[in-house]
């Protein structure tokens, strides 16, 4: 895998690490989570409609919507590099000047993911999935570029809320 004909030249810094991974995870799910998740998306429409409150059960309405066509399609596959001038993702580079820390958590087989928060309080972490990569080797190059947030040793809550829910 290379990334030539990106819209990055690849020519200009050093590829240390380099793989590729899904857009989204796919969960298996049964005929009870589509139940599930049916009546609870039905409850709270009829619960919009009954309080006259129309724009949160559109809300709801295109939420489930969203959900159920971004799963009824296979994910894209991002190429995923770290380099010597920050992380590139499907060709966008990210700097490391940008960022402020990066962290891992390892916890097979739940979770195997690089979090990488930036310089700005508005932009949120960027999560990339591990893959086959080694967390070690992957700790061990970045900490040459950026500082490792000892303190941070849980998935983020949303990342959790969705994995639980498998959205």
């Amino acid at each position: 895998m290379t990334f030539e004909n990106e819209t990055i030249q690849t020519d200009s810094f050093n590829i240390i690490h380099e793989w590729e991974i899904p857009e989204t995870l796919q969960y298996q799910r049964g005929k009870l989570w589509y139940i599930v998740m049916s009546a609870i998306t039905l409850v709270l429409i009829a619960f919009a409609l009954l309080t006259a409150n129309f724009l949160f059960a559109l809300m709801v309405a295109l939420f489930a919507a969203i959900i159920f066509m971004s799963h009824t399609r296979a994910p894209l596959l991002l190429k995923v590099g770290i380099t010597d001038k920050g992380i590139l993702v499907n060709g966008r580079l990210y700097n490391y000047a940008d960022m402020k820390s990066f962290w891992i958590i390892h916890e097979p087989p739940v979770t195997k993911d690089l979090y990488l928060d930036f310089q700005s309080s508005v932009r949120p972490p960027l999560a990339l999935y591990l893959d086959t990569q080694e967390p070690e080797e992957i700790r061990q190059t970045l900490s040459q570029f950026l500082a490792e947030d000892g303190n941070k040793k849980e998935v983020p809550l949303s990342d959790l809320i969705w994995k639980i829910l498998k959205l």
